[in-house]
Parts: structure tokens; C-alpha cells; sequence
């Protein structure tokens, strides 16, 4: 029983940190498309921050 309760907690982790990655991806788009007005710059944005390509390698 402990088992399945870990790996539940996992997942839910799991989801925690994609849920993030999506949210700092609108959040970055948002802000890109608001200064700028290009939406092909904010979808563009939105890949970069909700992947983490350039930034966050840890």
C-alpha cells in the first residue's frame, strides 16, 4: 500500500512541475505578444518557455 501512495505522489509531482512549465510558457507569450504585438513571436515564446530550451538546465 505504501508503494502506490508514493507513486501516486510522484505523479502528482509530476504534474506540479508540468503544470509550471505550461503556466511560465502563457506567462512569457503574454508578455512577449503584450510589448511586441507579434503572435508568432509569442507562440515562439510560449515553446521556449514552457520547454525550457535555453534557460533552466540544471
Amino acid at each position: 500500500m505504501k508503494s502506490r501512495k508514493n507513486s501516486e505522489r510522484r505523479i502528482f509531482n509530476s504534474l506540479e512541475d508540468d503544470f509550471v512549465k505550461i503556466l511560465r510558457g502563457f506567462v512569457l507569450a503574454g508578455i512577449v505578444v503584450y510589448f511586441t504585438d507579434w503572435l508568432i513571436l509569442g507562440v515562439v515564446a510560449f515553446i521556449i518557455g514552457a520547454t525550457g530550451v535555453p534557460f533552466s538546465k540544471k
